[in-house]
């Protein structure tokens, strides 16, 4: 009968306990050959527990993880040494799998070394899943360093796990301290120390508090400077888990270009601006001296010299309101309009308006009809821009109506506002051009041959103004009723 049959009462317990783990249990002689193997091993290698009596372990061993394990394992025999979980692939002749096992030496009664005991376990799935997950982890950290910004990722205890080449190069002077398990806080205090980030010169640790405090909300994108020039953009997000994944993506090109495009638009406004005010002091003067000449030769001149005068008089005043037009779009654009409100009666001012346009009215050739002079409504207004807003309105009626037409303007009050209308019956506001009206530079009629189209900026200015005095303007509009545009601003005492 073979010897491995021959099991003592202590091996028949060995074989009871084997049906209940996850493995099987072996013995070895003092020569580390195999003389004890419970049947079990057949369930977890497809082979017998006699094929093994006998063979060493190494006669079985395909192959470790490294040699390091190998070499470490033949020293653990040579020295009668414990083992513990020693990872091997076997041969065998069923089929290949991975082992774990683990050994304790025995003795007999004088101390002389009789061979090992122990357990092993297929850990083939085991093996299988790790090398998946390695070959997973490797396809990212290869697509990582694809990628042309900076990605790093800490965990909930704020210490670095991974991060790409790009994120190392980003950081020059501290790109020593960027190495798996360094702290965040750590690498950026010691950072501005080295003069990484050009916020942090002679305040390193308020920045660091300061730059901790967003790096711990961690629902941010911030730009940072550095020393040498380069700006990144950072965004960070939290994980599920508490950890903290963040890019870095360099703006350096981007930020440059927009600070040369403030500076050349600082410059322009600046230009403009100047410009602006050099040509209204001539402007005015010569508006002056032709309302002044026409004046004093009104009962000497001839009808065609009247014309000429009257030609110059409307064109000086055409170019006035274009540079006054040009000086408060800059302020609108750059964010430096300012107005100041007080309370005003809308009806006195509203009539005082048309008066005072009647004139381009006639030249128009249209009709300004104060529909409703008796209503006396207050609102906080600034009186100079209200009545730049709705000349703007009125000369853009007049503009776009038939000849001899009326131009209706009404007060009404509504949902505790009031509201000033204008209405002109042309021909409506085309489809497309609706969502356009209050664009800068928007025209309905471009033609070069339409006397006094204006710039285009009448109806954005008039919209800023009015936003500017908590108001709104909007219009409606259609080819049978013309278009009418309605001021609305907060009625005191509503």
């Amino acid at each position: 009968m073979d010897s491995y049959l021959n099991i003592p009462r202590s091996m028949n317990h060995l074989e009871d306990y084997s049906r209940l783990i996850d493995g099987w249990f072996w013995e070895t002689d003092d020569q580390n050959r195999f003389v004890y193997m419970s049947e079990n091993v057949e369930a977890n290698t497809g082979t017998p527990a006699k094929w093994h009596i006998g063979k060493a372990r190494i006669d079985l061993l395909s192959r470790c993880l490294n040699d390091e394990d190998l070499s470490d394992h033949i020293e653990a025999l040579k020295a009668h040494r414990p083992f513990y979980d020693f990872r091997y692939k076997r041969n065998g002749p069923s089929r290949e799998c991975w082992i774990s096992t683990s050994g304790e030496p025995f003795f007999d009664e004088s101390g002389i070394f009789i061979g090992y005991r122990g357990v092993a376990r297929d850990i083939s799935n085991e093996i299988a899943l790790s090398h998946e997950a390695e070959t997973s982890k490797h396809r990212l950290l290869n697509a990582l360093e694809i990628i042309d910004e900076g990605f790093v990722y800490y965990d909930k205890d704020d210490r670095l796990v991974l991060c790409n080449e790009k994120y190392r190069e980003y950081y020059p002077k501290s790109r020593d301290l960027i190495v798996p398990g360094a702290l965040f806080e750590d690498i950026i205090r010691e950072g501005a120390r080295r003069g990484e980030y050009e916020a942090a010169k002679g305040r390193i640790e308020e920045w660091v508090t300061e730059r901790m405090a967003l790096h711990q909300k961690a629902n941010l994108i911030i730009e940072q400077k550095h020393s040498d020039g380069r700006w990144l953009r950072i965004a960070e997000r939290k994980t599920p888990d508490g950890g903290i994944v963040g890019f870095r993506v360099d703006i350096t090109e981007l930020k440059n270009a927009n600070l040369a495009a403030e500076k050349a638009s600082l410059a322009k406004s600046e230009f403009l601006a100047t410009m602006s005010h050099e040509l209204r002091t001539p402007l005015t003067s010569i508006k002056g001296s032709l309302r002044l000449l026409e004046f004093s030769l009104k009962e000497t001149i001839s009808e065609k010299e009247k014309d000429l005068l009257s030609i110059g008089i409307r064109n000086s005043d055409a170019m006035l309101r274009l540079v006054n037009e040009l000086l408060d779009y800059e302020k609108i654009i750059s964010g430096a309009l300012e107005i100041e409100t007080t309370p005003h009666e809308i009806g006195e001012l509203t009539s005082s308006v048309i008066k005072d346009n009647l004139g381009y009215a006639r030249l128009q050739s249209v009709n300004f009809i104060f529909k409703t002079p008796e209503i006396r409504a207050f609102a906080e207004i600034n009186e100079h821009r209200y009545e730049q807003i709705l000349r703007n309105l009125l000369s853009n009626a007049a503009k776009f109506s038939p000849a001899n037409s009326d131009i209706e303007i009404a007060i009404s009050r509504l949902n505790g506002s009031v509201v000033v209308s204008v209405q002109d019956y042309g021909p409506g506001i085309p489809d497309e051009f609706k969502d356009e009206m209050f664009d800068h530079f928007t025209q309905l009629d471009s033609s070069s041959s339409r006397e006094n189209a204006g710039t285009g900026l009448g109806l954005p200015i008039s919209k800023a103004l009015c936003e500017g005095m908590s108001g709104t303007i909007d219009f409606v509009t259609g080819s049978d009723v013309g278009t009418t545009f309605n001021i609305r601003f907060p009625e005191i005492g509503a």
